[in-house]
């Protein structure tokens, strides 16, 4: 089991902050400690308690985290709604918004729940697996026949099915390749989020 070293994360974002505000030319008020990287220091440290903890919880990388994507994504989510709930007394440091990192969160939630949905398809069926990439549009054209097979949907659950579509297209359209909420520009230097919505209105 490891733990996440917050004495060295926290000296990482004082130090990243201060070349930001430098970069700026902003005054730069530090809050809290004063950490200082050491030689030597680590990012992820052994902790026997955590482990044991993990264990009992099933907190660990281990059995069906190994497996499956839908555990995975279930933590993607869950991350990404303790972000938003916390939003409730976020106040926003200097320019920053955690839009971006939130919206990433929740379309990855979405891409590892289409995947998982997909390979526990193929595997019933008796399908070959499904070639992997971040495009959430492709998995969702190859699941969606089977869906409407399986089901045998009804007029209202036809719709819904519709409406979960219009949904995943829509971010697609936005993020198509999981790129455009992790960066400010393509490998060909244009802005991914130009002439997109501003993306603000993100509690529902």
């Amino acid at each position: 089991g490891y733990s996440l070293n917050i004495s060295a994360e926290t000296t990482i974002n004082t130090y990243m902050g201060n070349s930001m505000m430098e970069d700026h030319n902003d005054e730069w008020v530090e809050d809290g400690p004063d950490y200082r990287l050491e030689k030597g220091d680590l990012l992820f440290i052994s902790d026997e308690l955590r482990t044991r903890f993990d264990q009992i919880h099933n907190y660990g990388y281990t059995d069906d985290k190994q497996k499956s994507f839908f555990i995975l994504a279930q933590e993607f989510k869950e991350a990404a709604d303790r972000v938003v709930e916390s939003l409730e007394t976020f106040t926003p440091s200097f320019n920053y918004y955690p839009t971006s990192p939130i919206l990433y969160l929740y379309r990855h939630y979405l891409e590892l729940h289409l995947k998982h949905l997909l390979n526990e398809v193929n595997k019933k069926l008796g399908n070959p697996p499904t070639d992997y990439n971040h495009k959430i549009h492709y998995y969702w054209q190859k699941l969606k026949p089977t869906l409407i097979e399986i089901l045998q949907p009804a007029s209202f659950e036809a719709s819904e099915i519709e409406a979960v579509e219009e949904c995943i297209m829509e971010f697609a359209d936005i993020d198509p390749e999981s790129m455009s909420f992790r960066y400010p520009f393509d490998k060909k230097g244009q802005p991914l989020l130009l002439d997109k919505p501003r993306l603000q209105n993100i509690k529902y």
